[in-house]
């Protein structure tokens, strides 16, 4: 049985793992800070 679980560290990366057999394997990491919100633009 395997769980996967998202977190963020301390460098504001968002950090992907999988736990598997008890042994926690490091999927992918990303920048929040690319991922920014634009609110829609009213005329």
């Amino acid at each position: 049985m395997g769980a996967c679980f998202l977190y963020v560290d301390s460098e504001n990366k968002a950090c992907l793992f999988a736990s598997i057999n008890g042994q926690e394997w490091h999927l992918s990491c990303t920048i929040i800070g690319t991922a920014i919100y634009k609110p829609p633009l009213s005329e």
